[in-house]
């Protein structure tokens, strides 16, 4: 999710983090920590202790976020390096990027309602992701990475 999301992009503060700019919704600051969080309840499902965690809100900045989201990244690669092409790791991990997609959809929509003019600044890695792990669950090894 790193740059790519409505948070990381053009600098959202911590003011914006918190803000609710939809009746009953969450804050984006609040669906990025639920991301993270998922992210960690389904490694320690797999038996893996997560090398992040959820930030407390009076310590939400756009840095600490892109910052835990980019040890996921790296944890998750670690994990596949380690364990190759298992079919529960991903099964698992085809499972979290999608619900992380869910929510990608939500922050941004939620940032575009803070500020109408906003645009993300680079495409969205993460649809990529999702559908490479998902042909590799169906294919197997012959799969290959989308990229248009």
């Amino acid at each position: 999710m790193p740059g790519h999301c409505a948070v990381g992009d053009s600098g959202l503060s911590g003011e914006g983090l918190g803000a609710k700019p939809l009746p009953h919704d969450d804050s984006i600051g609040e669906q990025a920590n639920h991301v993270i969080g998922a992210e960690s309840y389904w490694l320690r499902e797999v038996h893996i202790e997560p090398a992040f965690r959820r930030i407390e809100p009076q310590g939400w900045t756009e840095a600490k976020f892109l910052d835990e989201f980019a040890k996921i990244e790296r944890q998750y690669e670690r994990i596949l390096d380690e364990r190759g092409l298992d079919h529960d790791i991903l099964f698992g991990l085809s499972r979290v990027c999608q619900h992380a997609l869910y929510h990608h959809a939500r922050m941004v929509t939620l940032r575009w309602a803070l500020e109408p003019d906003w645009r993300p600044e680079q495409e969205l890695r993460w649809e990529r992701a999702v559908d490479f792990i998902t042909d590799l669950l169906l294919v197997g090894p012959e799969a290959k990475p989308r990229y248009d």
